[in-house]
C-alpha cells in the first residue's frame, strides 16, 4: 500500500523525514493488524496458533499429530460440542470432527447390558492403527454420557481402487451310465 505525505514540498527536510518514518511504522502495523484480525480464526489464522486457539476454545483433546485440517475442525466445533457434550451426537459429531462416519449402537438395539453402546466407524482410504482406536476410544470417553460403558469398537474400513480377477476352468468329461443298465 502506497501512503502519499499531505506535508506541503516547502516544509522542513525534518518533517518530512518525520512523515516517512510515520508511514514505514504505519505499514508495519497494518500488516500486523491483519495478523490479530484471522488470529481468532481457526480456519484462517496462522497453523502456529492454533494449539492457543485450542485451549481458547477448551478443547477436550488435542494431538499435535493430527492433520492441519483436523486441528481447525475440532476448534471450530469445540463450542459446540460442550453445548451436547454427554450425548450420543457429541461422540458422532468428534468423529465428524476428524472426518469418520460412526453409528452408535445403543444397549437395546443389539441385546447388551443397559447402558452399554457398541461404534460401527467407516473409514475411508485411511489406515487404522490398534493405538488409534485406543485413542478415538479416549475421545469417546471424553464426550459420552458419564453412566454409559463403550462395548466395542467394530471399525469397517473402504478403500477405492482396481481389483483384477481372473478365473479359470479345466472340466472332464465323464459318461456314467444310466441307473440299472450294466
Amino acid at each position: 500500500m502506497k501512503t502519499q505525505s499531505l506535508i506541503p514540498s516547502f516544509e522542513d527536510i525534518k518533517l518530512h523525514s518525520a512523515d516517512y518514518v510515520a508511514s514505514e511504522t504505519f505499514k508495519q502495523l497494518s500488516s500486523e493488524i491483519k495478523a490479530i484480525e484471522t488470529l481468532a480464526n481457526p480456519l484462517e489464522c496462522d497453523e502456529k496458533y492454533l494449539p492457543f486457539l485450542a485451549y481458547a476454545f477448551k478443547v477436550d483433546f488435542w494431538d499435535e499429530s493430527l492433520s492441519i485440517d483436523n486441528k481447525r475442525a475440532l476448534i471450530t466445533k469445540s463450542l459446540e460440542l460442550h453445548k451436547i457434550k454427554g450425548t450420543t451426537g457429541a461422540v458422532k459429531k468428534v468423529f465428524e470432527a476428524l472426518n469418520m462416519k460412526a453409528t452408535i449402537k445403543k444397549w437395546f438395539e443389539y441385546e447388551g447390558e443397559p447402558y452399554h453402546f457398541k461404534i460401527d466407524l467407516s473409514v475411508e482410504d485411511r489406515p487404522i492403527t490398534p493405538d488409534m482406536i485406543e485413542e478415538l476410544e479416549k475421545y469417546v470417553g471424553l464426550f459420552k454420557n458419564v453412566r454409559s460403558i463403550l462395548d466395542e469398537t467394530d471399525v469397517i474400513a473402504t478403500s477405492k481402487g482396481t481389483l483384477k480377477i481372473c478365473i479359470g476352468a479345466i472340466s472332464e468329461v465323464t459318461e456314467i451310465a444310466p441307473y440299472g443298465v450294466n
